[in-house]
């Protein structure tokens, strides 16, 4: 019936105007990741040559026996180097693979956020195509249901019932007669 496919109509109408609007953010997402990871690569092109001086710089543990020998010394000393290391190239090894973890993360929800944008972008296309079916279901429904010109013929204001449709416009034609509006006073 004509309730039933405007009742379908409405709910795909609601969900296509929520797709719209997931269809923004995901595209307003996608342009900041886009964005992030661009700044972010640029970043850490600039930190690499940096990044890569602090790790080869950074002393390494001494063998168990040369510490035995050394009655601890390399050990002491060892420790006073990394300490020294940690405070002048560890933030900038820390920043570096916090920036490669953040970067990481930033690409895959970009991959995220454009498939999300591609599917909806699917389910908006197939839901436009259902309501262009259900609009010209319910012209036709309209145009050819005898039980909306019955019901009108049933009122005894109606002397003829044509029903058509032109554009979406419903019309109407109106015949008086002109006898009884006379006989009522009403010519013009």
């Amino acid at each position: 019936s004509v309730a039933e496919l405007k009742n379908r109509r409405d709910a795909l109408l609601a969900e296509l105007k929520g797709l719209e609007r997931n269809l923004l953010d995901e595209q307003l997402n996608i342009e900041y990741y886009k964005q992030h990871l661009k700044e972010g690569g640029q970043m850490l092109g600039d930190l690499k040559d940096e990044y890569e001086k602090a790790k080869s710089c950074k002393p390494s543990e001494p063998f168990f026996l040369t510490n035995i020998v050394t009655l601890g010394n390399s050990k002491k000393n060892y420790n006073r180097d990394l300490y020294e290391w940690k405070r002048l190239h560890h933030p900038v090894v820390v920043q570096y693979e916090e920036l490669q973890v953040d970067l990481h993360i930033d690409g895959q929800e970009l991959e995220k956020q454009q498939k999300l944008k591609e599917e909806n972008s699917k389910r908006c296309e197939a839901i436009r195509r259902e309501l262009k079916m259900l609009q010209t279901k319910m012209l036709e429904s309209v145009k050819s249901n005898p039980e909306i010109q019955a019901k009108m013929l049933q009122d005894k204001v109606f002397a003829q019932v044509l029903l058509s449709r032109d554009e979406y416009t419903p019309e109407y034609q109106v015949d008086f007669d002109r006898e009884k509006l006379a006989v009522n006073g009403l010519n013009s």
